[in-house]
């Protein structure tokens, strides 16, 4: 009995220790609107608005964006590994090395955006808008670009290899 008892509470503790993980970071990603090196794996978010926010190097692994605006946002270096971001408005947002391997992006707006340097080995694309977007010497290895709009996006330098691109649209693009 008494056992059973203090096995129950232990797990009652790890489990709120573990829900406490990185929700001092959320507060204060909503507060502020900024959260550099800040720890957010996991969450969901539904219908919020943090534009032109500061996510600088932040862990956003297995997040689970839907319909989220972050115009303009600043994403280097952030670690967005195995997350869903559908319905997305980044627009103009900085994704300059970071790291979106076996990422879902589903209607997924990011025109003139920047993923310059990124990685999205293994990342699934449809139905995005990436026009004018900077893919220069990213890592698209494996990637599944599928009702996607690269109208005069910079591929220069970007790996392409088993990277599957159809039905997607091409027109002005630099690749080389």
């Amino acid at each position: 009995g008494r056992l059973v008892f203090l096995i129950f509470l232990l797990s009652c503790l790890f489990i709120m220790e573990f829900d406490a993980i990185g929700s001092d970071d959320i507060d204060r990603w909503r507060s502020s609107g900024d959260c550099v090196n800040c720890q957010l794996d996991g969450i969901q978010i539904e219908k919020e608005e943090f534009l032109g926010t500061d996510l600088r190097n932040a862990s956003l692994n297995a997040v689970d964006f839907q319909a989220v605006n972050l115009q303009g946002a600043n994403l280097i270096g952030a670690q967005l590994h195995d997350a869903t971001l559908a319905g997305l408005n980044c627009r103009g947002c900085q994704f300059k090395q970071a790291e979106l391997e076996g990422a879902n992006l589903f209607y997924f707006s990011a025109e003139r955006a920047d993923f310059s340097e990124a990685s999205l080995r293994a990342a699934r694309l449809g139905g995005a808008k990436f026009t004018h977007a900077n893919f220069s010497y990213a890592d698209l290895t494996g990637a599944v670009f599928v009702s996607t709009d690269l109208s005069h996006a910079n591929l220069t330098g970007a790996n392409l290899s088993d990277t599957y691109l159809g039905p997607i649209v091409l027109h002005g693009n630099r690749i080389s």
